[in-house]
Formats: structure tokens, sequence, C-alpha cells
């Protein structure tokens, strides 16, 4: 009610720059809404993505690394022969 009454005491002017005033809030409010929408969707998006290239790419690394370096049970099979030529000169 007090609003009101000041609001009609009011010159046309003041009305006018009052209605600009809150039109122009209105307006930054409701594009800082839509841009921190916008944003926090790429950053999901992102996030999303690059997730997922790096697993693609740690899977990738590890089955390079399974070609490169062999298992245990070749290791010890690779072991076997050089320790009977071990233990056969130790014999000698």
């Amino acid at each position: 009610m007090v609003l009101r009454s000041y609001y009609r005491r009011l010159s046309i002017k003041w009305k006018l720059i009052w209605i600009l005033t809150g039109i122009i809030l209105f307006v930054f409010l409701l594009s800082m809404a839509a841009l921190s929408l916008a944003f926090n969707l790429y950053d999901r998006q992102l996030l999303n993505i690059s997730s997922d290239l790096l697993n693609l790419d740690s899977t990738n690394i590890e089955n390079e690394l399974r070609k490169i370096i062999p298992s245990a049970n070749d290791r010890y099979t690779l072991m076997v022969p050089v320790m009977t030529h071990t233990f056969e000169r130790i014999r000698e």
C-alpha cells in the first residue's frame, strides 16, 4: 500500500527510470541464469568427453605395455633354461 502511494506521487521521469531499471535488472538476471546453465552443461560434456578419452588412452597404453613386457609366466619360462645351464656349470 505504501509502495503504491509512493509510486503514484512520482513524476513521469522517475516512474520511467524505475520501470527501465526493473526491466534491465530482470533481463540481466535472466541472462546470468541462462549463461550459468549453458556453462554447467558445457562443463559436464567436457568432463565426460575428457574422461572417455583418458580411459581410452590408458587402455591403449596398457595394451601396448602388455605387448612389450612379457607376462610373469613368460619370464619364468625364459629363465628356466638359463637356470639349468647355470646349475650344470656349478656341478662341473
